[in-house]
């Protein structure tokens, strides 16, 4: 069955291309062997569009399962950023490879907030061929640290963990075009 994903394409979006200053294996313009994923903001969502190269192989023709895992688990990182404004680490994960991701082939990847409790978020990424073929998707849980939790986490002090976010968040508000009050 396939998933009608036009809502992607006729909903207001906003791309977020080289807003991470870090070097992010899945994300980062900067990190010379990673993916490099540039993700798209549509109010609920976030989304991006990969070809996996033929190095990310696990059997020849298919993509190596980690990088579906990968694929599934920033994309879900990004919709938190892009639709909450904060920052989250992934504390459980269930894929399902639906049916198997190919090589050099067009695909979508969207990442949705299906409900929070308390500091806990709980998402659901999918990879989609063009045409809407579900191939993978994944259902997680997700975990929004306090100041003084994320500095017991990243091992990173206050002042560095604020500028960071202050950073990374004016970056990715400015591209949607939020404006903070009193501005």
């Amino acid at each position: 069955m396939n998933t009608n994903l036009s809502f992607l394409e006729l909903t207001p979006k906003t791309p977020l291309e080289k807003t991470w200053q870090g070097k992010c294996f899945a994300c980062s313009p900067h990190n010379n062997h990673g993916l490099k994923l540039a993700f798209t903001h549509v109010p609920g969502y976030c989304y991006t569009k990969y070809k996996i190269p033929a190095d990310y192989c696990g059997f020849e023709t298919v993509t190596h399962g980690g990088i579906v895992a990968t694929l599934l688990d920033e994309t879900a990182g990004w919709t938190i950023m892009t639709n909450r404004f904060k920052f989250a680490f992934t504390m459980e994960a269930t894929v399902k490879y639906i049916k198997p991701v190919p090589l050099d082939t067009n695909l979508i990847i969207v990442g949705k907030i299906e409900s929070e409790e308390g500091q806990n978020l709980f998402l659901k990424s999918s990879i989609y061929l063009e045409d809407g073929l579900l191939l993978a998707e994944m259902n997680s849980k997700w975990f929004s640290p306090t100041q003084e939790q994320a500095m017991k986490i990243t091992g990173r002090n206050s002042e560095y963990l604020t500028k960071y976010a202050n950073d990374a968040f004016s970056k990715i508000k400015e591209a949607i075009g939020v404006v903070e009050e009193g501005q």
